[in-house]
């Protein structure tokens, strides 16, 4: 959608549908009422990620797109803190917490970042030149230019006439998702969707568990263990950053994905002999902090790979759809781990189950292109692109 309509309304209609749908949510009175409305907020999250994905890559200079990712990502960091202090503001113990009140106050971000979207946020110009649109491209240009307090310079670009032709939209994403699984990307796409699939299971059936994990392993303070285990998904992100800037893609998959599943095990070590041997303690609460801080260096890398592995004119479908297979494992996820709960009566194979599907995953990564060098070939090849990316580029070197 956001290749037909713009990076721009995307996301403020993600902003607002967040919103809407979130409040109805906290006033319904039946199970498949709440399942429904619930099922349209996650629609509203998926319209928006691919979308902040390509014009975050768009506006920001090659170098710097892995740091501007790591900044984004720290923001869900933001709201995870956030979180986590109205929980210890409504019940510390985390056993007779108002849902419907949490669900209210949690969705106020979203409508404030809906307001600033609708004030403030530009379309990507590259976008805009590629759909013709040069005169907006050169406007903004102009406007990011004078944001970051630019030296003056010239925004012209090699203006290119877009295509003509007038195709359907079922057309268009038909021709996008033949790129995207075409006999030289099908295998990387593949792999792709399995990392994100594993990285947000592990991420976020983490964070379904652990709420119901920690007061049996800690009676005391449980909410606070959560908020302190969201601030150790700072240093990961900080690890992310550094590695998307000095390593490649591949070796900053597989330290993730190595780190992430030893950390799964400690935490397993930890909770199977800490009421025999104190120190087992210091164990657990390492695996529980590496549990917390390795997903944020894959949501960094990952992403950002899935930005970079595809061509311009299918870049967003195919984000869009390595983000669908994590999304669909994020929906899953609290129904996979009340299944292993049922059948296993123990939350720990869940999590071995995780650790598992990492190890998979690390063996899959060689199977991946090395994707900074290929990016950079990318660019090389559009002319037109390149062209206004250098602009972009240029005013925002400042930022």
């Amino acid at each position: 959608c956001s290749q037909r309509f713009g990076r721009r309304e995307m996301i403020v209609t993600s902003y607002s549908g967040i919103f809407v749908f979130a409040v109805l949510s906290s006033v319904v009175q039946s199970v498949g009422a709440l399942i429904g409305i619930r099922f349209f907020v996650g629609i509203s999250i998926g319209i928006g990620q691919p979308a902040w994905l390509a014009i975050s890559s768009e506006i920001t200079p090659y170098y710097w797109r892995v740091a501007m990712s790591s900044a984004g990502q720290s923001l869900f960091v933001l709201g995870e803190i956030y979180i986590a202090f109205i929980i210890i503001m409504d019940d510390p113990t985390m056993q007779a917490m108002h849902w419907r009140q949490l669900i209210r106050l949690g969705c106020m971000p979203a409508c404030f970042l809906a307001v600033m979207s609708m004030l403030f946020l530009n379309e990507s110009p590259a976008y805009l030149a590629a759909k013709g649109r040069h005169k907006e491209a050169k406007r903004i240009l102009d406007s990011m230019r004078r944001q970051n307090q630019a030296e003056p310079s010239n925004v012209e670009f090699k203006v290119v006439e877009a295509p003509r032709r007038q195709e359907s939209f079922a057309a268009v994403m038909q021709h996008q998702m033949q790129v995207v699984f075409s006999r030289r990307l099908l295998v990387p796409t593949l792999v792709l969707m399995f990392s994100c699939l594993t990285l947000n299971l592990a991420y976020f059936g983490c964070l379904f568990a652990f709420p119901q994990v920690l007061p049996t392993l800690i009676p005391e303070g449980a909410a606070s263990e959560l908020l302190v285990g969201a601030l150790w998904e700072l240093p990961g992100l900080a690890m992310g950053m550094v590695l998307g800037l000095t390593a490649t893609r591949k070796t900053a998959l597989k330290f993730y994905l190595t780190g992430l599943t030893s950390f799964i095990l400690l935490f397993i070590i930890g909770v199977n002999n800490h009421r025999q041997h104190h120190y087992m303690m210091v164990v657990l609460y390492i695996g529980y902090y590496g549990i917390k801080c390795c997903p944020s260096i894959g949501f960094v890398i990952v992403y950002q790979m899935s930005a970079e592995l595809y061509p311009t004119e299918a870049r967003t479908t195919g984000s869009a759809v390595c983000l669908a297979s994590g999304r669909l494992a994020s929906m899953m996820s609290p129904l996979l781990y009340e299944l292993v709960l049922s059948v296993t009566g123990h939350f720990l194979p869940f999590f071995l189950l995780i650790a598992g599907m990492c190890l998979s995953n690390l063996y899959m990564v060689d199977l991946l292109p090395e994707t900074s060098e290929a990016r950079m070939q990318d660019l090389d090849e559009e002319e037109p692109s390149k062209d206004v990316d250098e602009k972009v580029a240029t005013c925002s070197m400042n930022a």
